[in-house]
């Protein structure tokens, strides 16, 4: 295990600025991430890194996708909950299926990697080419399809 690895890690060879974590309920655009409106506070998203994988946790159990992907994060870097690579995968997994480009990115980056899984290069080539056809630039470019090629 290596260091911490960035919010939509990429093979060591096409590294990219981390983006931010996805506030629940934003919905992927391949542009950054917007902020989460404010409402009550149960639903606005915590300042402390361990309350906010409880607050993640809930939403995610929930079927929040963006919560899902956003919980993946926290046990990917360890940021409030030990860091669990098998438990990030499982989370990426869940908003994977359901549609979530950058969730089935970073589930392709750990197929590849075999971080939380096992190695499995097919896999991680399907959830890119999902992701690209979505608009995930991370996995266009990974896939040599970007547009300046």
């Amino acid at each position: 295990d290596g260091g911490t690895a960035p919010p939509k890690p990429a093979p060591a060879a096409a590294k990219k600025p981390a983006p931010v974590a996805k506030p629940p309920g934003a919905k992927p655009a391949g542009g950054p991430a917007k902020a989460a409106p404010a409402k009550a506070n149960a639903d606005q998203e915590p300042e402390d890194e361990a309350d906010k994988v409880g607050w993640y946790r809930t939403k995610a159990e929930g079927g929040d996708a963006d919560a899902q992907y956003n919980l993946a994060i926290c046990y990917e870097e360890g940021k409030g909950v030990g860091k669990d690579e098998a438990e990030a995968a499982r989370w990426f997994g869940r908003a994977a299926e359901q549609g979530d480009a950058d969730a089935q990115f970073s589930l392709g980056v750990c197929y590849h990697e075999g971080k939380g899984l096992p190695k499995d290069d097919g896999k991680a080539i399907e959830l890119w080419t999902k992701a690209a056809q979505q608009g995930n630039e991370d996995a266009k470019f990974i896939l040599g399809m970007s547009e300046e090629s």
